[in-house]
């Protein structure tokens, strides 16, 4: 019965908890650079580099919309995304 409580337990736990984002092998920098969706799981400070959204953005336009609202506004970041 007590493992039965314990498994109960378990999942409610899960069931409030906060989905988990992907864990990202190596350097989230690197990672975002390279495939620009990894953007959405970044941390607030990538979100705000400029180097590391124009790259993203580059390679996939869709991650313009995880960066920092500043660079989602910056004209250049926006040009390269294809955005007017």
């Amino acid at each position: 019965m007590r493992a039965h409580n314990k498994i109960l337990n378990q999942k409610s736990q899960m069931k409030n908890s906060k989905p988990r984002k992907p864990h990202f092998e190596g350097d989230a920098c690197a990672r975002v650079k390279k495939t620009g969706w990894a953007l959405r799981y970044a941390s607030d400070e990538l979100r705000s580099d400029r180097e590391v959204v124009m790259e993203a953005v580059q390679k996939r336009s869709e991650a313009l919309e995880y960066a920092s609202p500043e660079l989602q506004n910056d004209p250049e970041i926006r040009k390269a995304a294809g955005r007017p």
